[in-house]
């Protein structure tokens, strides 16, 4: 498979979800958690795999305990909404072929149990 950037499928994705009738305040919303999670996986859409976004939920806990030392943390329920955002765009590039599921898994991300619902 050829090294394709995530944020060269980003747009993509938001143009879709316009098309579909997602606000301009969800759309900034996707776009601020795009931007972590390229922090996290990096942008090779090849990093993008299961086990890398198994740990997604765990990094994103550790950046919330970190906050007290000057890294910017997240609430429990931005941390859902951050899931929420990264299975939404994994889903779609399966939906758009971009990316096949593997023993019938795809990296879209699960929040943990008991985790917060997410507010859109």
């Amino acid at each position: 498979m050829d090294s394709m950037r995530l944020s060269e499928l980003h747009p993509h994705f938001l143009r879709d979800l316009l098309a579909r009738g997602a606000s301009t305040l969800t759309i900034a919303a996707y776009k601020s958690d795009f931007a972590i999670l390229k922090t996290y996986a990096g942008d090779d859409l090849r990093n993008l795999t299961p086990e890398k976004m198994s740990g997604y939920a765990a990094w994103l806990a550790e950046r919330r305990a970190l906050k007290t030392r000057g890294a910017r943390g997240h609430s429990p329920r931005g941390i859902a909404r951050r899931m929420d955002s990264a299975s939404s765009f994994c889903k779609w590039m399966v939906r758009a072929r971009h990316i096949r599921r593997t023993s019938g898994r795809h990296p879209a991300p699960k929040r943990p149990a008991g985790s917060p619902s997410s507010a859109r």
